[in-house]
Formats: C-alpha cells, structure tokens, sequence
C-alpha cells in the first residue's frame, strides 16, 4: 500500500482479497480511529473495473449516513502504480465471513436480523 502519511499500517492486517482490491485495516493518525483502507489496481486500465469503481464509490457516497452501510471517509490516489484507495469505517467483520466462515449454524433468528440489517440499507 501506497497510501499518504497519515495512516500507520500493520502488514499483518489483511482483512479481505476480493476481484478488485485489497481490504486492510491501518490506524489514521490524524483522526485517531482505525479505518479499512481498499486498494483497487489497476483502477483505470480496464474499463469494467473503471465502470464498478465508480458505480461503488457512487454508492457509497449516497448510502454513507445510514447506519447498516459502512461509510466512505475519503479516497487516495496513486497515479503511479494506477492505485486507487477508498478509506472507510472499520467494521468488525462481513457478511461473507458471518456466513461462511462461522463454526456456529446460524439460527433461524440470525437470519432475520441479517435480513433485517440487508433491507434497512437497502431502505436508504
């Protein structure tokens, strides 16, 4: 990660390897917070991650006030490594590690809040 000065990283903290991007975990020393850092590259070379780029960093934008999206705080670009960051909130873990990396069935009433969690943010 190419990124400003203002955030520590802790190399150890992958969180997440999608199609696109890397998630990380660094800590902002300007706001004191830890925050997610995603890294998407090549961001501009292909014009289908252009595309899914923006429409997310649309989304987010418009859904970052409610409670159940996680929020954008900013983006950094690295124009040198055709490096794109978004930095968001942290959160404590994802849907697809709920589901599928838990050792615990997940309840009848683990579903509806889930469920109820997944429409709340789509509501927004």
């Amino acid at each position: 990660f190419t990124i400003n000065s203002n955030f520590l990283f802790d190399k150890s903290k992958i969180l997440g390897l999608g199609s696109y991007g890397v998630v990380a975990s660094a800590f902002d020393i300007f706001t004191k917070t830890n925050v997610a850092i995603k890294r998407i590259r090549p961001y501009k070379a292909d014009e289908i991650i252009a595309k899914q780029t923006l429409r997310e960093i649309r989304c987010l934008k418009l859904l970052g006030a409610h409670p159940n999206v996680s929020k954008l705080l900013g983006l950094s670009i690295n124009d040198k490594k055709q490096e794109l960051y978004f930095v968001m909130e942290l959160m404590e873990t994802d849907m697809h590690k709920i589901i599928s990396r838990s050792e615990q069935t997940l309840s009848e009433a683990h579903i509806k809040c889930l469920m109820k969690q997944l429409l709340e943010g789509l509501k927004a």
